[in-house]
């Protein structure tokens, strides 16, 4: 990836927060495009992998959809919506919650987490193969990009 006076030429910054604002939204941009084509060559997106995940960490414990968003990485989709297209693929089941018959309930079937189990080391190659930082860069950024959310 390029400096970013390489890819926003002639764009003048009134403080260093204003810089780091348009860095930050453009390696947003940058790794969603990458994630995207990633996971693409595996029939999913990046927010039906992050449900999977979820889902995954205790496999034997379903979730409602309230609970899968809270967790979610990326807060914006319709979890609904989620769930309905792994549950067309087989990757998902939801049933009522026999305590409370107006909660549904999700969690992997058996197709699905051999699926997430065949992709978690896929993603980790992937995500190792991005141009990365040392380990403690990769800390004091993330640090530092905490503090700029408060």
């Amino acid at each position: 990836m390029s400096e970013l006076k390489d890819e926003v030429p002639g764009l003048n910054f009134d403080s260093e927060i204003n810089k780091l604002i348009c860095n930050i939204l453009l390696t947003n941009n940058w790794l969603e495009e990458k994630l995207k084509s990633f996971f693409a060559g595996f029939g999913v997106t990046y927010q039906q992998y992050n449900v999977l995940k979820i889902l995954a960490q205790d496999a034997s414990k379903p979730l409602n959809p309230a609970q899968i968003k809270l967790m979610m990485v990326d807060k914006n989709p319709d979890v609904t919506r989620l769930c309905d297209r792994l549950e067309a693929k087989g990757m998902i089941v939801r049933k009522t919650n026999a305590m409370n018959k107006r909660q549904i309930l999700v969690s992997l079937s058996a197709e699905g987490l051999k699926i997430y189990t065949d992709m978690r080391p896929k993603v980790n190659s992937f995500t190792l193969s991005l141009p990365a930082c040392s380990p403690m860069e990769c800390k004091a950024i993330s640090d530092g990009i905490d503090k700029v959310r408060g």
